[in-house]
């Protein structure tokens, strides 16, 4: 019995201590395109054109909440934001910069996201380290209605 604790414990501390490749198959298209837009955002380079590209994947009324920042963005002041933000170079992420969805629950026409900064690799993305992000997404009819970032 105790050896079987101790094998369990390995397993776990081996697993945990793994990096699990990027989970964007576990999602929907919207979502991992939503973070593959973002990161193209966040790169050096990137033009007002990335912008638009991401706001296509959003509802018309969409709302963006983070709690943390005391953000409450719908869709015009979010987007000036990032404008406001890109032409004062303040994206400045190297070309290999990513992503990495962690893990995902569904929900009702929502999915909660783990994610975190990582590195593009022949695998996908790497998470760099040990930091998780949590975001909350809510779909309506194939589009982003809702974002809301719990960290």
């Amino acid at each position: 019995m105790r050896r079987a604790v101790y094998v369990l414990l390995a397993m776990l501390v081996v697993g945990c201590a793994h990096q699990k490749p990027d989970a964007r198959a576990d999602v929907p298209d919207a979502v991992a395109q939503y973070f593959d837009r973002l990161d193209a955002i966040y790169r050096v380079g990137s033009t007002p054109v990335d912008i638009n590209t991401l706001f296509d994947l959003m509802t018309r009324d969409v709302r963006y909440l983070h709690t943390a920042y005391e953000a409450d963005f719908n869709r015009e002041t979010w987007y000036a934001a990032f404008s406001r933000i890109q032409s004062n170079g303040g994206y400045q992420e190297p070309a290999t910069f990513c992503s990495a969805i962690t893990n995902s629950i569904p929900g009702d026409n929502s999915y909660a996201i783990q994610y975190a900064p990582g590195s593009v690799s022949p695998g996908g993305c790497v998470p760099d380290d040990d930091t998780r992000m949590l975001v909350v997404f809510s779909l309506r009819e194939g589009k982003i209605a809702r974002i809301e970032e719990l960290w």
